[in-house]
């Protein structure tokens, strides 16, 4: 895992409003992800599922990984906006690009990189939110690029 700096925000600001979203928000990570796209428009036969070159652009909003997305709290509802908010934090991701569907079409449309974030679950907890799943625990990703 390599490592970068987030800032933990509340409802940050998007292009439509976002109630109960709280994102590490990754503002030293433009850099990173272009080079990943390098790699990706440089060797898209490996980075790509798909059997022909795709265009692909930068995503729309500033790179973050979401911890929580628009779930509203179970407990402690009066910390939000609060716990940890504006809090530096360290954010390991991966250097491996990895590809997610979205369902209407079953095509590949983002591409990302896993990421770790040590209070990840200690937030979903906090909020009571769920934080695992059969026993694994919740992870966050960083979306690098999207299809056209």
């Amino acid at each position: 895992m390599y490592e970068t700096t987030g800032i933990i925000t509340y409802n940050p600001i998007r292009n439509v409003k976002n109630k109960w979203w709280l994102t590490v928000e990754l503002p030293y990570f433009s850099d990173t992800a272009k080079m990943y796209r390098w790699f990706m428009n440089k060797h898209w036969y490996e980075a790509d599922s798909h059997s022909m070159r795709r265009p692909f652009n930068k995503p729309p909003h500033k790179y973050h990984v979401s911890i929580i997305r628009g779930e509203t709290p179970r407990k402690n509802r009066q910390d939000w906006g609060k716990y940890l908010a504006g809090k530096k934090i360290k954010v390991g991701y991966s250097n491996l690009i990895r590809q997610t569907s979205i369902s209407k079409d079953g095509v590949d449309h983002f591409w990302f990189v896993d990421s770790k974030i040590d209070v990840f679950q200690d937030i979903r907890k906090h909020f009571g939110l769920q934080h695992q799943k059969d026993g694994v625990p919740f992870k966050g990703h960083i979306t690098i690029a999207r299809t056209q």
